[in-house]
């Protein structure tokens, strides 16, 4: 159990640092070719496989690790910003939020509920789809639209 936890720790940090290098390519196309760059395209395939591999790791992992795992996401995020974007590191800024964080989800590690329950793959597999998990899904959608076309359609 222990060994399958940390592969699918490993396995999501990868899904994270895609995650993250998504977001970068995207903000390096040009704004004039945003959604018809090569490197946007590349950006949201990134996004698309590190959002695949969050959800097919969420059987295997504790929600708890999950979540203390995404605030690396935040270092991943400034470390290829700082060296993909030239963006500078403010220590002043920077840190604070990085001490918060990290702080936060320390908190959340320790004060969490240690009721392990266990679900059947099929059961996780209703969960999944479940009404609420694909509603869920659909708002998730919409909303990334709507942002996408109130981005492109304000500029």
């Amino acid at each position: 159990m222990r060994e399958t936890t940390g592969i699918a720790l490993l396995v999501d940090l990868v899904g994270t640092f895609l995650a993250q290098l998504s977001l970068i390519l995207m903000k390096q196309t040009d704004e004039n070719s945003s959604y018809t760059s090569f490197r946007w395209f590349i950006g949201l395939l990134c996004l698309i496989v590190g959002s695949i591999t969050h959800i097919l790791v969420l059987p295997y992992v504790d929600l708890v690790l999950l979540s203390a795992n995404y605030a690396l996401s935040i270092l991943i995020g400034l470390v290829l910003s700082v060296t993909m974007l030239n963006e500078s590191f403010s220590v002043k800024k920077d840190s604070p939020a990085i001490v918060m964080i990290f702080t936060g989800c320390l908190i959340t590690v320790f004060t969490a509920n240690e009721k392990v329950e266990k679900l059947s793959l099929i059961e996780l597999k209703g969960l999944l789809f479940s009404t609420q998990s694909c509603v869920f899904y659909v708002y998730t959608l919409c909303t990334i639209s709507l942002a996408i076309w109130s981005y492109s359609y304000l500029k």
